[in-house]
């Protein structure tokens, strides 16, 4: 009796937990919690890619924001989570920030 949506987008904690932001009032006024995602990053990403399936609609759509150089492990994920149609966004810098898979 789960709700089921069309579209579930998300902009997770994504930064690896070594890495600090460059941008100072990223750094200095968002929560940690907001922006860590574990060791590579993916930790919050790896749950949403296996759970969002149970309330997204046959054929509906995952969006991911993610770290730049994090598109080829999130779509390695998608595969191994059974997500069809992935596709790898850019920016508006043209830097690959975002995937979308359906399921």
């Amino acid at each position: 009796n789960l709700p089921q949506f069309d579209l579930i987008i998300s902009n997770p904690p994504y930064i690896p937990n070594s890495m600090v932001p460059l941008d100072q009032e990223v750094r200095d006024y968002d929560p940690a919690l907001a922006l860590y995602g574990g060791e590579d990053g993916l930790d919050i990403v790896r749950d949403l890619v296996a759970t969002t399936k149970l309330i997204l609609r046959e054929g509906g759509l995952l969006v991911l924001e993610h770290a730049d150089g994090q598109s080829d492990s999130i779509c390695e994920l998608l595969l191994e989570n059974n997500w069809r149609r992935i596709q790898v966004h850019p920016d508006s810098t043209g830097r690959l920030r975002a995937v979308s898979a359906t399921a």
